[in-house]
C-alpha cells in the first residue's frame, strides 16, 4: 500500500558536504538574486563553534563566511525585516 502512493523516482544530487561537530540544528536560506542565486547555510554545533556558509550553484565547495562562538549551539532562527535578512543561534548551555 505504501509503495503505491510514492512517486516513481526521486532524483537526488550531492551538492556539498559540511563537516560538523554534533550539529543540533541547521537553517537553509535561499537568496533569489537576478545575477546569481545563492544560499546561506547556518549550522548550530553542540560541541564546537557554529558557522555560516555560502553555497553557490556550480561551486565546487561551500565557502565558510563566519564562525560564531557558541556553547552547545542548539537551533537557528532566521527572518527578514526592513529589507535585510537576520539570523540568530540559540545556545543550550549558556545565555
Amino acid at each position: 500500500v505504501v509503495h503505491a502512493s510514492l512517486q516513481p523516482q526521486i532524483q537526488v544530487a550531492h551538492t556539498a558536504a559540511l563537516e560538523t561537530n554534533a550539529a543540533q540544528g541547521a537553517a537553509f536560506i535561499a537568496i533569489e538574486d537576478a545575477r546569481q542565486p545563492y544560499a546561506l547555510i547556518l549550522i548550530a554545533n553542540y560541541y564546537s563553534n557554529s558557522g555560516l556558509f555560502l553555497l553557490r550553484p556550480g561551486a565546487k565547495a561551500v565557502q565558510p563566511l563566519a564562525v560564531l562562538q557558541t556553547e552547545c549551539g542548539h537551533s537557528w532562527a532566521q527572518w527578514q525585516l526592513g529589507g535585510r535578512r537576520w539570523a540568530a543561534v540559540a545556545n543550550y548551555c549558556s545565555k
